[in-house]
């Protein structure tokens, strides 16, 4: 739940506010049988499929070096936080990040610092305890985000293969 709370309800608020983009009335209307996500659903299954076997890798990684469970879970709960951000602002367009620019949509910034920020605050007040919750090292934040920028830099990469398809 907690998860959830975090990662849905603002970002996806936020990225309905996307500005848009430059030549979007110059490209061609989609087909009216066009499903609204064709060309994407190999990217959607491959971003699921990776950010499940990274978290449960790094769960079952948290658990063999010999931390609790409460740590262990508290850090890949993190890990998926920051993955499930990071999906929000690769999704934003079939463009790469860098050419749409990351602060070009200012709430999806803002949706992703407030629930960043609340669950650092959960994770290190008494609150959290509520949820079983441990405050983790520096060293194991920059290790989720650390993670999670992989998957984000590979997201954004694998836009280049559509297009590079298409110029050809």
């Amino acid at each position: 739940l907690w998860l959830n709370f975090m990662t849905d309800g603002l970002p996806a608020l936020a990225l309905g506010m996307e500005p848009a983009e430059k030549d979007v009335m110059k490209r061609p209307p989609r087909a009216p049988n066009e499903h609204v996500l064709s060309g994407e659903w190999g990217r959607l299954i491959f971003a699921g499929l990776w950010a499940y076997a990274v978290a449960f890798a790094f769960y079952v990684w948290e658990l063999s070096k010999g931390v609790s469970v409460e740590e262990a879970r508290t850090a890949t709960l993190t890990l998926a936080i920051f993955i499930e951000l990071g999906m929000a602002f690769t999704t934003r367009s079939r463009r790469p990040i860098w050419e749409i620019g990351f602060f070009t949509n200012k709430w999806l910034v803002g949706a992703a610092a407030n629930p960043l920020a609340l669950h650092i605050l959960l994770v290190f007040t008494k609150f959290g305890k509520i949820i079983h919750f441990v405050p983790l090292t520096l060293a194991e934040w920059l290790e989720t985000a650390g993670i999670a920028l992989v998957g984000f830099f590979i997201f954004e990469c694998l836009k280049l293969i559509p297009e590079r398809r298409r110029r050809s």
